[in-house]
């Protein structure tokens, strides 16, 4: 605890405060632009019904030989939704009736489902080479036991351990004998299947914790988290950009994306939900598995397929950048995957990265910004890689370590002043930026004399205490010796 609140102060003074002039020319990547598909969500209603019908007769149905999986698919058309059986296609259909509880039914044939691990060799746009840390999700990754490729799914936090990690699948982080890898088992970027040799590349985190398909109890969920701070894994998804902190809805019929290890970012279409799927022996060490509430993708232009062996573990986006699943499964051309609501509530995360942050009053300026949890971890990386470099800014770290409550009292009761606050941190983030990626960021003297004015604003509503410590900070701002050591050049 005293580490973080450390650099809630240290991060919210210095650079919310002491550099919110800066002028930076480094800015993060766009996102590639998304295809436009038409989009035609099938009415909930009309799901639900189906769904109803599909719940009772699931067991029955996925018994039938030849049959992998039974849920609500879009018709051939698209416009509306019927009940559907997926059959190998090296299978012939069982007999089926036409209709269920007069609901229509027809056969779906599909290559053999299998969980999507594994290392093929991929060509551009594939995600399997080196990155530098902190990695962003969308890349390879995989546990330290075993030899095979996965994806680096999404950033989450598990506000009960107060815990930043990185969600991926179960599958994704299994011994030799395809066990799930002890809590505590280190993983790596890139994997070791896309490692020289099957060798051992930079760590990214330890597992914090499994929904293991093979657990009787978990019939929805093939999920990991893993313990990753901001210094190890970014929370941007290559070539996707920045995802929202709200879950997102895999209604029938919405158009998705994804960022994988072995086919890159890809687009599809959600062609089948609440579905119930056989998973094959040889997955699972416990042998065959049956998985409720997925839901399937099929690719749709430019994409010729959603995923392949290594794209486990990607997230599924909608078009608003909002997670709608974790994918995990594939038959050569769709994808399976879980709901976003399972696999939070399986794992016990929330999307909301803010809610690992406690009472910090840098969290407090950065909230409901654009893009905030990027901004989140920019402080987070500030923390760790700027501030340890000096004396100073270790200094400063303890210097307001008991400030804490009163920072974010101060910034709460007087609304004008967290606006000041907030409008600097969002028109020149890229101060933080600069700073974390160059180690060096330019000011003008002009600036510097604002920056001392916003100091002086806390300074007049706060403590004896606080006030002293803040008054040396405002001294120290203008001290040249001070600048650069902390990598600022006034001009």
């Amino acid at each position: 605890m005293k580490t973080r609140t450390a650099f809630c102060i240290a991060a919210l003074t210095l650079v919310v405060l002491g550099l919110a002039a800066v002028t930076s020319n480094l800015t993060a990547a766009p996102a590639k632009p998304t295809p436009q598909h038409v989009e035609n969500i099938i009415p909930a209603e009309r799901v639900a019904d189906l769904a109803a019908i599909q719940k009772r007769h699931a067991r029955t149905i996925m018994a039938l030989p030849g049959v992998q999986g039974f849920g609500v698919g879009l018709t051939a058309d698209g416009k509306d939704a019927e009940l559907q059986v997926l059959v190998r296609d090296d299978q012939l259909a069982p007999a089926l009736e036409p209709f269920l509880d007069g609901a229509p039914v027809s056969v779906r044939y599909t290559g053999r489902i299998r969980l999507e691990d594994g290392f093929p060799g991929c060509v551009q746009p594939c995600h399997a080479e080196q990155q530098t840390l902190p990695v962003e999700m969308g890349n390879s990754a995989y546990s330290t036991m075993r030899c095979s490729a996965c994806t680096l799914g999404f950033k989450a936090c598990d506000a009960t351990r107060e815990k930043f990690v990185y969600v991926t699948n179960a599958h994704c982080n299994r011994d030799l004998n395809l066990n799930q890898a002890p809590i505590g088992t280190i993983t790596r970027h890139v994997s070791r299947g896309d490692s020289p040799g099957c060798g051992f590349e930079e760590i990214v985190g330890e597992i914090g914790g499994h929904a293991d398909p093979c657990d009787p109890a978990n019939s929805t969920v093939d999920g990991s988290k893993v313990d990753s701070h901001f210094d190890l894994t970014w929370n941007e998804i290559r070539d996707i950009g920045s995802p929202s902190a709200f879950p997102g809805n895999p209604a029938l019929g919405t158009i998705v994306q994804k960022s994988g290890r072995t086919t890159g970012r890809t687009f599809g279409r959600i062609s089948m939900v609440n579905l119930t799927l056989n998973v094959p022996a040889g997955n699972f060490v416990c042998g065959p598995v049956t998985m409720d509430e997925q839901f399937m993708i099929s690719p749709v232009s430019p994409s010729t397929i959603w995923s392949n062996n290594g794209d486990s573990g990607s997230a599924v986006l909608d078009n608003e950048n909002r997670i709608v699943g974790l994918n995990f499964a594939g038959d050569g051309a769709n994808g399976y995957a879980n709901t976003i609501e399972n696999v939070l509530l399986e794992l016990d995360l929330t999307l909301n990265l803010f809610e690992c942050t406690g009472d910090c009053p840098f969290a407090e300026a950065a909230r409901g910004l654009p893009e905030d949890s990027t901004l989140l971890g920019l402080g987070y990386r500030f923390r760790d890689q700027v501030l340890p470099r000096t004396s100073h800014g270790r200094r400063y770290a303890e210097l307001f370590e008991e400030h804490r409550f009163e920072m974010l009292k101060i910034m709460l009761t007087r609304p004008n002043l967290l606006q000041s606050t907030r409008a600097a941190l969002d028109e020149h983030r890229g101060t933080l930026e600069t700073l974390v990626e160059r180690g060096r960021a330019v000011v003008s003297a002009q600036q510097v004399t604002e920056l001392q004015s916003l100091l002086s604003s806390f300074a007049a509503a706060a403590s004896q205490e606080l006030r002293q410590d803040l008054e040396t900070l405002r001294r120290d701002v203008a001290d040249d010796d001070v600048q650069r050591a902390i990598g600022i050049v006034v001009q």
